[in-house]
């Protein structure tokens, strides 16, 4: 009973013309699937011999090819070209064995060209051996009458097959090599034409052609060749996908043509086989009777599909009358529905621009904020550079002073006590220069300079420094530096030499007993740079495992007794990473309570190549006592050289035995430490107390130098610098050296634009003040040579 209701009610909706026309289709769709089916399987069958048949034959081919590479390798290899390169290797002349080498060369190749025969042809007509300049050494031919080739061929792969279109010529190459090193080249050449003994005859009657074409679509040269109007075709076949049988393009009513192509990977060729369709396809049966039959089906079912849909619509008339009442009454509950959405969203609306005027409120107040937070961070560096300043400028004083007073008669307790207010000063500077490099650091205005260095220079004054310190602790202090002794790199030495001397001044420090030494080398990097590899390592008091996770964090030493015990203020790691996480480097310890530390850092450098070295020195140098060498933030740098000519005329007696240097400075103190230090060296120094008077005082004095500070009440230094450089000749050549108490980053490059000459900074090191004087003193004193030469005197006078 389910099933009869199911039935009517299908044909209530179908209708039994549709159901009758679609049983009809059906019943044909079928019958034409299968002959269809058939045809297409029969037609696959035939591409797919067709496909086998190509393969196997551009396998031939390949073959073919493989064994030409093959002979070639095989003749390169062969004793008599080795023997040949063994005894040019060992400088025999041609006349003196050379040339029976190459008359057995000649021998193997005449053997070769008799024995290498396919099918009972010989393969090869011409072999020829090349030597590493391109020059024929060795040459056999087919035709005795032929000429060698002048020079090698051009540039192939080892063991390569070249074909050459052209010239009809198969070439194998392959590369001779004595000892791994290229010694010459074999290629031995064949007709182009013994590759279609691989292929089947072209025969137009059967509608099958068979080529080897080049990359470019060109046929290679065959015994037969093609009927016009097939080159056109396989140029086309050239051009389409391989491994599949596909029809050509055809424009007129000439039967329709397939195409085969398969590549030849031994020489990059391809293999292309054309045949008609008729060929190919003759044995089935035509498809025009299947494409007739299956045009009445569809025909039978449109008509079906039509009456049926007349009835339809006069139904579905009637269902759509009904539905348009009831979407009439739906849609006015829609309407209303939207109403209230409207609503809600001008709700939204009004709650969104209140948020977004929230936020822009909260984006001028952070602008607010981002313009006080540059204010403060500009304030603080006004403010480290007028504490560097002001700090500076008295400690100069006590330095100075104290080191005026050491070079006077004093007692035993006298002389410890200076010694001691000198040492308590240069460690406050130290503890001021930290800070100053840590805020640096933290307003991320700390620069870095790129300019030449030697490694040794930079380690012998680090160790110089701390001997006397060693010294004293009866501590062993030593260095080594790896084969890079007169290199020359880029990059900035001074902090390399902080950063170094901070190491090696904590392992002194924290040793007690045993030794500290410095190993520094440099590694080659693959892309031609340098990587500076320096350790530190002591016998000291060690580091506690509690301790390691804080070590290069800030005001933090390993624990609270050790501060107390050995001073410090914990900067010095956390500036040391800084710096050399600044410079791309990286920088860690190793250390064992008790047993000593082991510090290290690396470093990128650039290579600027090499000094020569004066003599021969030591790899490896013990400390010995000497005068300290101070740290070279505080070195004096010289800004520029002057050039020939550039320094005033001075007197005969005085770059000799001692220069007349003017000091200017408006701080009485700073005066009595620089001249007082002045007449200790050797020198004649007077006072100015502002720029102005130091115009004025070089105008009309004779002075060698001019030691100026920068920062004086009227006429400052840099000022008072450019008024002196727009002076007359000679006057304005004088060497002008600034003194100062800015160590703010950016100072070089002030006092270099204002035309100033070199630089050091305050508190005045004296040691640092002579090492100065004595430079300028020679090249014041070339200068001077210079001018009364000869053959200057002949030339044109230049000053400034």
């Amino acid at each position: 009973m389910t099933i009869r209701k199911t039935l009517l009610s299908f044909r209530q909706t179908v209708g039994w013309p549709l159901i009758g026309a679609a049983a009809f289709c059906l019943y044909a769709v079928m019958l034409l699937w299968s002959g269809f089916h058939s045809e297409q399987q029969l037609r696959a069958e035939s591409n797919q011999r067709l496909l086998l048949e190509s393969a196997r034959r551009a396998a031939s081919v390949d073959d073919f090819l493989a064994r030409l590479r093959a002979d070639a390798v095989a003749i390169a290899d062969a004793p008599e070209i080795a023997a040949y390169n063994a005894n040019k290797a060992l400088g025999m002349s041609p006349r003196y064995g050379l040339n029976a080498n190459l008359a057995a060369v000649t021998e193997l190749f005449n053997a070769r060209l008799k024995r290498g025969t396919v099918r009972g042809q010989t393969v090869f007509d011409r072999v020829t051996f090349y030597d590493e300049n391109g020059s024929a050494l060795a040459y056999a031919a087919e035709d005795a009458r032929a000429a060698p080739p002048a020079s090698a061929p051009r540039a192939a792969a080892d063991a390569t097959v070249l074909v050459d279109p052209d010239g009809a010529v198969l070439s194998a190459r392959s590369l001779v090599s004595y000892r791994g090193v290229p010694a010459g080249l074999v290629v031995a050449e064949a007709p182009l034409a013994q590759l279609s003994r691989y292929l089947i005859q072209n025969s137009a009657e059967s509608g099958f052609f068979e080529f080897l074409v080049t990359p470019d679509g060109r046929p290679l040269p065959a015994e037969a060749e093609p009927p016009p109007g097939v080159g056109a075709r396989i140029s086309q076949a050239a051009r389409q996908a391989p491994g599949a049988v596909l029809p050509l393009a055809s424009s007129g009513p000439e039967s329709r043509w397939l195409a085969v192509r398969t590549p030849v990977p031994g020489a990059g060729l391809d293999l292309v086989t054309l045949i008609s369709d008729k060929a190919a396809y003759g044995h089935i049966t035509s498809r025009l009777l299947l494409d007739l039959a299956s045009v009445f089906p569809p025909l039978v079912l449109v008509a079906a599909v039509l009456f049926e849909t007349m009835r339809r619509r006069a139904r579905d008339l009637r269902a759509s009358m009904a539905e348009s009442d009831r979407r009439r009454f739906e849609l006015e509950g829609r309407n209303e529905g939207l109403t209230r959405e409207i609503a809600r969203r001008e709700e939204v609306e009004r709650e969104l621009k209140d948020q977004r005027e929230r936020l822009e409120a909260m984006a001028r107040d952070l602008k607010a904020s981002m313009m006080r937070a540059e204010e403060g961070s500009r304030a603080k560096s006004e403010f480290l550079a007028t504490m560097s300043h002001e700090i500076r400028t008295p400690m100069n004083g006590i330095i100075g002073m104290t080191s005026l007073l050491l070079d006077t008669d004093l007692s035993l307790d006298q002389r410890r006590f200076v010694d001691t207010t000198r040492d308590s000063a240069e460690a406050l500077l130290a503890i001021i220069n930290d800070i100053l490099d840590f805020s640096k650091l933290e307003a991320g205005k700390l620069e870095f300079e790129e300019t030449p260095f030697q490694l040794r220079p930079l380690v012998e004054g680090v160790v110089e420094l701390l001997s006397p310190r060693a010294k004293s602790r009866d501590i062993g202090l030593s260095f080594r530096i790896s084969h890079v002794d007169h290199e020359v790199f880029l990059g900035d030495a001074g902090r390399l030499r902080q950063v170094l001397l901070n190491l090696a001044g904590n392992a002194v420090k924290f040793t007690e007993r045993g030794s500290v030494s410095i190993v520094v080398g440099v590694r080659r990097q693959p892309a031609g740079g340098a990587l500076l590899e320096a350790t530190v390592a002591d016998t000291g008091i060690g580091i506690a495992e509690s301790a390691k996770e804080r070590l290069f964090k800030t005001f933090s030493q390993a624990d609270a007794s050790t501060a107390r015990r050995y001073g410090g203020s914990g900067l010095g790691l956390a500036i040391c990473k800084r710096i050399v996480e600044r410079m791309g480097g990286e920088i860690g310890f190793e250390s064992r309570e008790g047993e000593g530390s082991v510090f290290w850092f690396t470093v990128p450098l650039t290579v600027a190549g090499d000094s020569a070295p004066s003599g021969p020195a030591p790899q490896t140098q013990a400390s010995q006592p000497g005068p300290p060498i101070p740290a070279d933030r505080d070195r004096s740098r010289s800004l520029r050289r002057p050039p020939d000519g550039a320094v005033a005329p001075i007197p005969s007696d005085g770059p000799k035995h001692g220069l007349r240097i003017l000091v200017v400075d408006d701080n009485f103190v700073n005066q009595q430490v620089a001249a007082g230090l002045l007449n200790r060296l050797g020198h004649r120094a007077d006072v100015a107390e502002d720029g102005d008077q130091a115009v004025e005082v070089v105008a009309r004095g004779d002075y060698d130098m001019v030691l100026m500070d920068i920062q004086m009440p009227r006429v400052d230094g840099l000022t008072a610098t450019r008024l002196i450089r727009r002076l007359p000749p000679p006057r304005n050549a004088i060497a002008i050296v600034a003194v100062t108490a800015n160590a703010m980053a950016g100072d070089r490059e002030v006092c270099l634009a204002a035309g100033m000459d070199d630089y050091i900074s305050k508190p005045i090191n004296r040691q640092q003040l002579a090492e100065l004087l004595d430079r300028w003193r020679e090249r014041l004193h070339d200068s001077r040579k210079a001018e009364t030469s000869p053959e200057r005197a002949r030339g044109p006078g230049r000053h400034g």
